[in-house]
């Protein structure tokens, strides 16, 4: 899973090109208000 607050081109996200980018004048945030559990395996990404 990825939470995140920054941009991603949409091809990039569907190609697997994980380049995420600021938006200048913006601000990102991810909040986390439960429990987030990962698979055996598994990988939980949390950018602000």
């Amino acid at each position: 899973m990825i939470a995140s607050g920054l941009d991603i081109k949409v091809s990039d996200f569907m190609n697997g090109h994980y380049m995420f980018r600021d938006m200048e004048g913006t601000e990102g945030k991810v909040v986390n208000s439960g429990l987030i559990k990962a698979s055996t395996g598994g990988n939980v990404t949390l950018m602000g």
